[in-house]
């Protein structure tokens, strides 16, 4: 999911009665794998999460291998008309049309009016109105929706988390903040995860802030043209289109195929990026299908839960991957 800024969000894909930021020992989580599939037993939330002092030795829990209770299964659902934009989150997308209108599926409502830009991320989302000022709806559990007031130029939902940027390249963030605050530099684009953003400065190097789970603050020293900034992932390409990663390596996060690419997006536990031949690879945990990509080119990627859209020469857009809530449905 990507236009100005880099807005490729990771999400969840877990309902729990402890805060997946904050776990304490003896919390109790509950996962929930879709509307359509049976919830979870609880259990003891992950021990690696009980202390936040050593955020690099976390795992986020992951998804059991897809049994007979997963119905929904997309490999290429096409939409039915042109987008100028897509993006996906948790179990909801939406795409941006030519006339400034949004349409929005799985889990999520369009809301009216015109735009410029729209952002999916966790069961909620945000978008820049055609007066350049905010409008986000969805889950607010944390304050991620209550957008400030002014005018920006782009917007990145996340997890707990959403980014602003306005046209003086300065960022301002709102919901869970209470692990970082976005630099005082010159950005060009923004990308948010789980708690954290990373962002492209003006001179093509990286800046990440937030919540340092398995050192996803900590990008690598280089130049970039874009960088996404996934669930406890994050990936970026570098000027001479080879891809770079950091964060958790689990399951091979960040071990990108080699190559040259325009553009990457990081999911859940997978990622997708476009070759300069235009052709998508992804890599990752497939639970789903999400890291098969089918064939023929593509302009843009982007990655939600466990699924993916791409966005073809023509506006079309393809959705593969989980699909029990429509989300891999585009219309």
């Amino acid at each position: 999911m990507k236009s100005a800024v880099a807005v490729a969000i990771l999400v969840t894909g877990f309902v729990c009665s402890c805060d997946i930021m904050s776990f304490a020992p003896g919390d109790f989580c509950v996962p929930d794998y879709g509307a359509d599939e049976a919830v979870g037993t609880a259990s003891p939330c992950p021990s690696p999460y009980a202390s936040t002092s050593t955020p690099e030795s976390a795992n986020p829990p992951s998804k059991p291998a897809s049994s007979t209770s997963k119905p929904a299964i997309a490999s290429n659902n096409i939409s039915t008309h042109s987008f100028v934009f897509v993006t996906t989150g948790e179990t909801g997308a939406c795409g941006l049309n030519s006339d400034e209108t949004l349409e929005c599926w799985g889990n999520l409502h369009a809301p009216e009016g015109h735009f410029l830009s729209v952002s999916v991320g966790c069961g909620y989302a945000c978008a820049v109105r055609s007066d350049q000022t905010l409008l986000c709806w969805g889950d607010s559990s944390d304050g991620q929706t209550a957008a400030p007031k002014g005018q920006f130029v782009s917007v990145a939902a996340g997890c707990l988390y959403s980014c602003a940027m306005k046209a003086d390249g300065t960022v301002t963030c709102w919901g869970d903040t209470t692990r970082g605050s976005p630099p005082a530099a010159d950005l060009v684009s923004i990308s948010t995860g789980l708690g954290y953003a990373c962002g492209l400065k003006s001179d093509g190097s990286l800046a990440c802030w937030g919540y340092d789970l398995n050192h996803t603050v900590a990008p690598p020293t280089g130049q970039f043209i874009s960088v996404s900034a996934g669930y406890t992932s994050a990936c970026g390409v570098r000027t001479d289109g080879t891809l770079a990663c950091w964060g958790n390596d689990d399951p091979g996060d960040l071990t990108p195929p080699g190559g040259t690419f325009s553009a990457v997006s990081v999911g859940f536990f997978h990622a997708c990026a476009v070759k300069t031949d235009e052709t998508i690879v992804c890599w990752g945990n497939d639970y789903d299908g999400e890291t098969k990509a089918p064939a023929g080119r593509f302009t843009s990627v982007a990655t939600g839960d466990w699924y993916s859209c791409g966005m073809r020469p023509n506006g079309l857009v393809a959705c593969w991957g989980d699909d029990d809530a429509g989300q891999a449905s585009p219309p």
